[in-house]
């Protein structure tokens, strides 16, 4: 992976321990996502499928850093 600076939000930090979501796999589906779409608000949202789990992760991307906003277990 590039040298990119990941900003975790709180919320995003609460989310992931909640879901056991690591900070390597929302870093894989952001880098390396199966799909992503634009959300209602401009943010990018990847979709990654680990086999066991789908996580979505909701971002916004600008030339220094990548902010994370949430992350999401997927059905």
């Amino acid at each position: 992976m590039k040298n990119i600076k990941f900003d975790f939000s709180r919320h995003a930090r609460d989310r992931m321990q909640q879901k056991s979501i690591s900070k390597l796999e929302v870093k894989e589906t952001v880098l390396n996502p199966d799909k992503w779409y634009y959300g209602e608000y401009g943010e990018i949202n990847a979709i990654k499928d680990f086999g066991i789990k789908k996580v979505r992760i909701p971002y916004i991307s600008n030339p220094s850093e990548i902010k994370i906003i949430t992350a999401i277990l997927e059905k």
